[in-house]
């Protein structure tokens, strides 16, 4: 592996929580590496604060007697700033984690799970906690086919609706549907599951992180859904049914 693509790599993989040798012990990062996600996940909570809170930032921008060009220009400022940031953290990051043993080694047994996933590697991966967007997928709801054959019954959506509307409605709906789609998609979908909110994961992140090793102490399979809404479900099995 070239050092360029280790460095690519490194900077946009997973944290490493806790490894397992003789016993699960924590990560170790050095201080670059803990300093850059520090900032890199900052900026994933203030992102994740910022969806929430879109409404009421519209609402002042639009109150405020400054026009459209100042407040794009103020705008325009922030994220260069904000992106300056973020990408020297990522670059700190890849160097930091590409001089770190254990931290390579843990992306070797990622990337061979990758790879080919099956029963082998998959218990190697049980041997490292870290975050869980980079789990290889177990089971997709879409991928199971009927026996006999027929096609799957689905619940009708409002867009398979739509289709039926007369052209005059289609159109003064069509930014009605624009917009219930951004504040489903960012906003809604956040509130309905408030255990994908950034900020409620590095809260619970360490009583989820002790309840996930103790079940893997006991034979627990931690293991990836993708719903039929291609929602993503964290999910542990522990076979408890000979004991």
């Amino acid at each position: 592996m070239s050092l360029i693509k280790s460095l690519w790599e490194c900077a946009f993989s997973p944290r490493l929580y806790k490894l397992q040798e003789t016993t699960w012990k924590s990560y170790e990062p050095n201080g670059f590496e803990r300093w850059s996600d520090f900032v890199v996940t900052s900026f994933a909570a203030i992102w994740s604060i910022s969806l929430h809170a879109l409404p009421f930032i519209a609402t002042l921008m639009y109150r405020r007697s400054t026009s459209l060009a100042e407040n794009a220009y103020t705008i325009s400022k922030f994220v260069v700033g904000a992106g300056a940031i973020i990408i020297a953290s990522l670059a700190v990051r890849g160097c930091a984690r590409v001089s770190n043993p254990t931290y390579l080694k843990f992306i070797k047994t990622l990337n061979k799970a990758r790879q080919a996933y099956n029963y082998e590697s998959k218990q190697d991966l049980l041997k490292y906690d870290f975050e869980f967007w980079a789990w290889p997928v177990d089971f997709r709801v879409d991928s199971l086919e009927r026996s006999d054959g027929k096609p799957r019954v689905m619940l009708e959506t409002k867009s398979t609706n739509i289709t039926r509307r007369i052209n005059e409605d289609l159109i003064f709906a069509i930014p009605c549907e624009i917009i219930s789609y951004i504040v489903a998609n960012t906003i809604a979908i956040k509130l309905m599951y408030p255990g994908s909110m950034s900020l409620v994961n590095m809260a619970m992140r360490s009583t989820l992180l002790q309840g996930r090793i103790d079940l893997l102490d006991i034979g627990g399979q931690r293991s990836k859904l993708i719903t039929q809404s291609n929602l993503v479900i964290d999910t542990m099995f522990v076979d408890r049914r000979h004991k």
